[in-house]
């Protein structure tokens, strides 16, 4: 019994010597397969986030020998994807995946990073980019159009003393944009124009086009045989405006018979408060309605002042000033120099000058001074107790220019500083709109298109 027992102890320890063998040669004894180790995750360097312009993108692996493969089309990435052989550059948003692969091995899990890469528009470029509009970079960006309404209804004045309302057919109803402000140098586009004509009840409906937060619109009805009426009426986005006229029948008017009648008289006046030498004249038959002025018959017509006619005229006495600093910006290594410029020419115009195809067009009020030795200026104006919107710029040769749009009332003193920059000459042709080709004069204009461009230099500023 003791020697069967030391035999099977000597068995046993035989078995333990030969088992690992065993294991290595033939696997398992019970006959099952060795578990398939599996590749570590890729490690996505950064992983992910918001960035400016690019970003380097790296992967890794900890497991020695393993083939990175990734994609950047959303698709999880298969053992026939690119392989990643080192750092890449993304320059758009994109989302990375990526696994591991290594032969003997089961592949990785999947390693994912969303990259949206940001883009900082630059005005001026030629592309208007997802942040720029036609209002904050005209140069780039065309205007957006939307559509607004104009209706209501067109009837006779009676004045026979009845109360009757007599709708008139066939009247005709135009829409001219009144002015178009402008922000800086912007693109002074063509006035627009639309008509259509009243129904048999008198009513109409009008359809224009608007191209910032608001604009002005000069609507008007026009009939042979009635006066004529003009409204003029801000209108934005697909707003409807309800607009009704009541015009009158009339006779032909006879210019030179020393009556200014309605059709001799005209009805489109200016819209800032001028001196009566600066208005615009608003007379279709000067011999009835505007004759010729006498200085000494105690009025102040229509091209007389105090200084041709002081019988006839008083001084003006509603005047404002501008006053202020014009500077250089001198850009030294890590600060700003800021040096006073003497010579510049100051120049004050009025904002936007009225126009009318039945007018004479007057020169606006035109003023000009130049800056002292130390940089500072002063400029008086005309003005009246409601204020008058003045475009005012500075202008020397060798530096940029720069207009400001203020609105200045009776008495009033208005400080304006400018800062001005070095420049080169710009070269027309060359697809660059420099400071010096683009205009910084431009008016503002009424019903019908400017007679000043905005661009000195069409091919580089207005494509």
């Amino acid at each position: 019994m003791l020697m069967n027992l030391n035999r099977r102890l000597f068995l046993i320890k035989q078995l333990l010597v030969i088992l690992p063998t065993l294991l290595i040669l033939n696997g398992p004894v019970w006959g099952g397969k060795e578990p398939q180790r599996i590749v570590n995750t890729p490690v996505i360097n950064p992983d992910g986030g918001i960035f400016v312009r690019s970003v380097k993108v790296g992967i890794s692996t900890t497991t020695p020998g393993a083939i990175i493969r990734y994609t950047l089309d959303g698709n999880d990435p298969t053992d026939t994807s690119s392989i990643y052989k080192g750092p890449f550059v993304l320059d758009s948003s994109k989302v990375v995946k990526s696994k591991a692969y290594k032969k003997g091995f089961q592949s990785s899990k999947l390693a994912s990073a969303q990259f949206i890469i940001n883009h900082p528009s630059v005005c001026g470029n030629g592309i208007c980019e997802k942040d720029e509009t036609f209002n904050s970079c005209p140069r780039d960006c065309k205007p957006i159009p939307t559509k607004g309404f104009f209706y209501g209804r067109v009837t006779e004045k009676v004045s026979d003393g009845s109360e009757a309302i007599r709708p008139i057919k066939g009247a005709k109803i135009t829409a001219e944009s009144a002015f178009i402000l402008l922000e800086g140098s912007g693109t002074m586009p063509e006035p627009f124009h639309y008509e259509t004509t009243t129904d048999e009840q008198g009513y109409y409906t009008l359809t224009v086009m608007t191209i910032r937060d608001i604009t002005m619109y000069r609507v008007t009805v026009e009939k042979e045989g009635f006066t004529s009426q003009s409204k003029i009426q801000g209108i934005k986005g697909e707003e409807k405006v309800e607009i009704n006229f009541s015009i009158e029948k009339f006779s032909p008017p006879v210019c030179g018979d020393g009556v200014c009648e309605p059709a001799e008289a005209g009805d489109i006046c200016p819209l800032l408060p001028c001196r009566p030498e600066s208005c615009i004249p608003c007379y279709s038959c000067p011999q009835d309605c505007h004759p010729d002025p006498v200085c000494g018959d105690g009025v102040c017509n229509l091209g007389e002042t105090h200084d041709t006619c002081p019988a006839d005229c008083k001084p003006i006495v509603n005047k404002g000033s501008f006053h202020g600093l014009v500077t250089e910006k001198i850009l030294g290594g890590d600060r700003e120099i800021i040096l006073p410029i003497t010579g510049v020419k100051i120049t004050a115009e009025p904002a936007f000058v009225p126009t009318n195809n039945k007018s004479t067009i007057l020169p606006p009020p035109y003023y000009e001074t130049i800056t002292s030795d130390d940089g500072y200026y002063k400029l008086a104006v005309d003005t009246s107790d409601t204020g008058i919107l003045y475009r005012i710029t500075a202008y020397k040769e060798g530096y940029t220019s720069e207009s400001i749009i203020q609105s200045i009332k009776s008495n009033e003193v208005a400080e304006i500083n400018f800062t001005l920059v070095k420049t080169s000459p710009p070269v027309c042709g060359n697809g660059i709109c420099e400071p010096g080709e683009e205009g910084d004069r431009c008016p503002l204009c009424i019903m019908e298109p400017c007679d000043i461009p905005c661009y000195i230099c069409l091919k580089d500023c207005f494509r």
